[in-house]
């Protein structure tokens, strides 16, 4: 059995909002899972002699071995990405499927500075302590954790596949490359490896326009029109008043340049529904319907004007429940502040809150401090191609906030520098999938690999969202995505029967 430096604690003694527990208890109940949680010992600096202290911290473990056979079956690791890894968990069933069938022990590794994994406790966002957040230490971690847990469960010949979605595929894609002595292979979905043609082009943008005019090609007319009232009607006090009603916002416009939280406030509603478009219901980010946008979209249409319209959206993106009662774009005491505010310092507020609302708390902190550093993705827009306003990022601005904010400066280059951009020929064991309505495929690797034994798979999926070929497989799912996750399991298959059999 897994020998944890810490005492294993049990799923029922966690402490969660009544919500998220029943919301636990359900997908333990329908995935049949077996879930325990391992708080691991694990190191705050790889990389220097000099240790820190303290020396450790504890880094939550998540693990299922109902279906492990032996010390030499699988062990399936899903490196964890920006949240806390119960959104992971209750996100990924498909690795959960495979693992049944090919009986290999399930793990979750939670990713340093997110969730309970915390080096320094409380004091983890002090500009001091979140140094230590990087993707080299945090892909140190889990190659640690892989060594710790084949070591303790006498299991050196046990092969590790790693998994991923989003950023986590990007962590599973280079965990198997930098990593080979204990990564067999990687499977990674909407990773995002290629992030300067997210800074040089609009193309994630222009996905998400895409996505919305093929369902109907007023809807990005409707938008376009929209940008121009709400700034027209921010001019006057009248005119911020029938906002607010139009609206339903929770604090009244009182402050021209509010119209730039309005906006924001609706890219992140039209984004989000692009890029979590499951054919199903889900509460991914925040209850919605299946295919968002296609509602969203209809809706829009069926508006009596163009403000309405932009309210449908926000009624599918963040009230499909129907129990918000108004939109809270900003607090009663923030106008005079958000008044002298920059466009750029709106938008940067509402990409963080919309980051940290949707996914779990303390995300959008850490995630703020990566995108400072080796996650820089500042995307543009020209208004032509695509359905926004045009917006050109001020780098200088950009890296001054960072500066300001965490002491430090991007650099935008490192990432594909270090990290081998699509430079993958001397890859080999790989999966890395896209889903076609997923504007993150934008910045993925969507073209074919000529690696060695062509052990590169590299599949765009018709009609999917992001990272869809990981959830669990549903009655709803296109023939595409069924199509592909056959395919992804032959492949597993294949690499498992090698490595048992040299076939």
């Amino acid at each position: 059995p897994v020998q944890p430096k810490r005492k294993t604690v049990g799923l029922w003694a966690m402490h969660f909002s009544l919500p998220f527990l029943l919301l636990l208890l359900c997908a333990h109940a329908e995935g049949k899972r077996q879930l325990e949680t391992i708080y691991y010992d694990q190191t705050i600096d790889h990389f220097n002699w000099k240790p820190t202290e303290p020396t450790t911290y504890k880094q939550r473990v998540i693990i299922d071995r109902q279906w492990w056979k032996n010390e030499t079956s699988p062990i399936f690791f899903y490196t964890g990405n920006e949240a806390q890894i119960w959104d992971f968990v209750n996100n990924t069933g498909f690795q959960f499927t495979l693992a049944e069938e090919f009986g290999a022990l399930v793990v979750f590794a939670e990713h340093r500075y997110y969730g309970e994994s915390l080096p320094f406790g409380q004091k983890a966002y002090e500009k001091e302590n979140i140094i230590y957040l990087t993707v080299e230490q945090a892909m140190a971690d889990f190659a640690e954790l892989i060594a710790h847990l084949k070591e303790s469960n006498k299991a050196p010949h046990a092969p590790v596949i790693t998994f991923g979605g989003s950023y986590g595929a990007n962590l599973a894609m280079w965990m198997r490359l930098k990593y080979p002595n204990l990564v067999y292979g990687g499977f990674a979905s909407s990773a995002t490896p290629l992030k300067h043609i997210l800074r040089e082009t609009n193309n994630f943008y222009k996905i998400v326009t895409e996505v919305y005019h093929n369902v109907s090609s007023k809807c990005p007319d409707i938008c376009r029109s929209a940008w121009k009232e709400i700034f027209a009607k921010a001019k006057t006090s009248t005119g911020r008043a029938s906002l607010t009603h139009s609206l339903r916002l929770c604090s009244p416009m009182t402050a021209e340049n509010q119209a730039w939280s309005i906006y924001y406030y609706t890219q992140n509603a039209l984004e989000g529904m692009a890029q979590y478009g499951y054919p199903y219901p889900a509460n991914f980010i925040g209850p919605m319907p299946g295919y968002p946008f296609k509602k969203a979209c209809q809706d829009m249409v069926k508006a009596p004007n163009n403000i309405a319209a932009l309210k449908a959206a926000w009624d599918v993106a963040f009230n499909y429940t129907g129990t918000v009662k108004c939109f809270k774009l900003w607090s009663p005491e923030e106008p005079a502040e958000e008044a002298l505010a920059s466009p750029e310092h709106i938008r940067q507020k509402h990409h963080r809150h919309h980051h940290d609302g949707g996914i779990s708390a303390n995300s959008g902190i850490a995630w703020s401090f990566q995108t400072c550093t080796e996650v820089y993705q500042p995307m543009p827009t020209n208004g032509i191609t695509d359905m926004f306003l045009p917006y050109t990022p001020n780098n200088t601005a950009i890296f001054d906030g960072c500066r300001s904010r965490w002491g430090v400066t991007p650099r935008p280059k490192w990432e594909e520098l270090h990290f081998w951009g699509s430079a993958l020929t001397a890859g080999t064991n790989l999966i890395l999938t896209n889903g076609q309505v997923d504007p993150w495929r934008s910045a993925g690797i969507q073209w074919p690999i000529i690696s060695a034994n062509n052990s590169v798979f590299v599949h765009t999926i018709t009609g999917a969202a992001h990272h869809l070929d990981l959830r669990t497989p549903n009655k709803l799912d296109p023939p595409s995505v069924t199509e592909t996750r056959e395919k992804e399991r032959k492949i597993i298959g294949a690499w498992l029967d090698k490595w048992y059999n040299g076939a």
